[in-house]
């Protein structure tokens, strides 16, 4: 009975396990040095995103639509990914050193974080998804997530930052490794043949969906950076602690929406009731556990975190309230998929992520980590707005056709 909703309960797992080692970080470092590793995940998530110069999906769907592709996939994948995850964390480490400064032990953490998000950008997940097999990819990154937890919390990685910073990158590494020995025992391997010309491209079709992927986030994690560079480290520390629960909410909403998804083909799927009531019960679903998120995160930074994040709170549930926005764009994120206008995707977050830098500049500086938090909130409330924009011209267009709508109803 539990079968359906294994992937999600792994999902939760894991994600819960990554929370509560930031948690029991929060707890028990200083401010500042909470500050400075949540500014250097922040820029390593980035660093990751990037570096898989966004051929998750597109290796997906061509894996999917051809297993005998997939050593010659697996080939170039590694070659691309190994040279862009180099030169990102290279470049990620030099202009986060020149524009944020930091201290010596800051700047190993970021040095050992760099080196973990490097390897992390070569993983063979993509595969193990085309294959069917992510319930096993998902349970990997569960178990390194939960040794990682308990090793932190029985006392055996040292709470220096440096030394942080290295169990990240290992445990990054680990994972990455682990998802290639299982892609290896079923009898996948890499192909004799590398095409460069093959390789370029893979990465100029796949450089719009890393370029979407990139923008969608920025009026999440983008704050703690913008934080950290205006109003200094010790705010970011709160900062970091709400992108990591908007973060986490919206990585659950993300699977919910992945289940729902398939049910909304076409036009006629989405004028149908039944799939769009099961749209609605997914999204009330997802409403419901966004208060309960909101009401532990109050539980959470009163009594169980030190006083500044319970001072900070404001700025969580504002940031909160931008993931939930966030999760409504998924819900247009499929109905114009449904429509075949993924341009109107791109804009949407797009013009999103510009209001966000736009109105996160004017806001931080005088209202400091709450501001920054509320520019979350304008840019992916603009983008669910143009997103219903989009989506009531593309489908009153679509209606006007001769056919097309006596086709649907």
């Amino acid at each position: 009975m539990l079968r359906p909703f294994l992937p999600f309960l792994i999902l939760i797992a894991s994600h819960g396990s990554a929370l509560l080692s930031l948690l029991f970080l929060m707890k028990w470092l200083s401010p500042d040095d909470a500050g400075r590793l949540n500014t250097g995940l922040a820029i390593q998530g980035y660093v990751i995103l990037i570096g898989t110069c966004g051929l998750r999906t597109l290796l997906v769907r061509e894996v999917a639509r051809d297993p005998r592709k997939l050593p010659y996939l697996l080939t170039n994948h590694y070659a691309i990914t190994s040279i862009a995850g180099l030169l990102v964390s290279f470049l990620a480490l030099i202009m986060s050193t020149l524009f944020l400064g930091g201290t010596r032990e800051e700047l190993w953490m970021r040095l050992w974080l760099a080196c973990g998000a490097w390897i992390a950008t070569t993983t063979p997940f993509p595969f193990l998804d085309a294959l069917g097999r992510q319930t096993r990819g998902l349970a990997i990154v569960a178990v390194t997530e939960v040794g990682f937890l308990a090793c932190l919390a029985g006392g055996m990685i040292p709470l220096e930052l440096p030394v942080i910073g290295a169990a990240f990158a290992i445990k990054w590494s680990i994972t990455s490794v682990l998802h290639g020995v299982d892609l290896a025992q079923h009898g996948n391997h890499f192909s004799r043949k590398l095409s460069l010309s093959a390789s370029l491209d893979l990465m100029i079709r796949a450089f719009p969906l890393m370029l979407t992927s990139l923008i969608s986030t920025l009026p999440i994690t983008g704050t703690v950076v913008m934080v950290r560079l205006l109003c200094g480290i010790e705010s970011s520390a709160v900062m970091g602690l709400a992108s990591q629960l908007a973060g986490g909410y919206l990585l659950i909403a993300g699977v919910a929406y992945r289940y729902v998804q398939p049910q909304f083909r076409n036009i006629g799927d989405l004028k149908d009731l039944t799939r769009r009531r099961s749209l609605r019960r997914v999204a009330g679903l997802l409403l419901a556990a966004w208060v309960l998120l909101l009401a532990f995160s109050w539980c959470l930074t009163h009594w169980g975190l030190p006083p500044i994040y319970g001072e900070g709170f404001p700025t969580i549930a504002a940031l909160l309230v931008a993931s939930l926005f966030g999760a409504a764009s998924l819900v247009g994120w499929t109905t114009l998929l449904a429509l075949e206008n993924e341009r109107a995707i791109f804009w949407s977050y797009f013009f999103g992520a510009l209001l966000f830098l736009i109105s996160g500049w004017g806001l931080t500086r005088p209202w400091g980590s709450v501001g920054a938090a509320i520019a979350g909130c304008l840019g992916t409330g603009l983008t669910v707005v143009l997103m219903s924009i989009f989506h009531n011209r593309t489908l009153a267009r679509l209606l006007r056709k001769p056919g097309l709508s006596r086709a649907v109803r």
